[in-house]
């Protein structure tokens, strides 16, 4: 037998799976918020040393590093979280379409 096979015969089992998944879908969505909050690391402020102008500057390879890293967790949430959007929406055209 698998976990699959238990979930459909055992209604216990299935509860403690169902909110186990949930609680870990939910620190995904708590990582990703800590990636996006300490993105401050993709800009440095920089003196121009023959103006002496004060200038921001993006670092790409940063900024492109905590998008990645938020649009995978996105994408994890999103197919594999119960009750995420896309998981509802997939749920509500199947009862539509029969």
């Amino acid at each position: 037998m698998t976990v699959f096979d238990w979930l459909g015969t055992d209604s216990q089992f299935a509860e403690q799976y169902l909110a186990a998944r949930r609680a870990g879908c939910e620190a995904m969505v708590d990582d990703g918020i800590v990636i996006v909050d300490n993105s401050h690391n993709d800009t440095e402020w920089c003196v121009d040393e023959e103006t002496g102008e004060l200038h921001k500057i993006v670092d790409h390879e940063a900024r492109a590093a905590v998008t990645a890293a938020c649009d995978y967790r996105n994408g994890m949430w999103r197919s594999s979280c119960p009750g995420s959007t896309v998981s509802a929406w997939r749920s509500s055209t199947r009862a539509t379409s029969s």
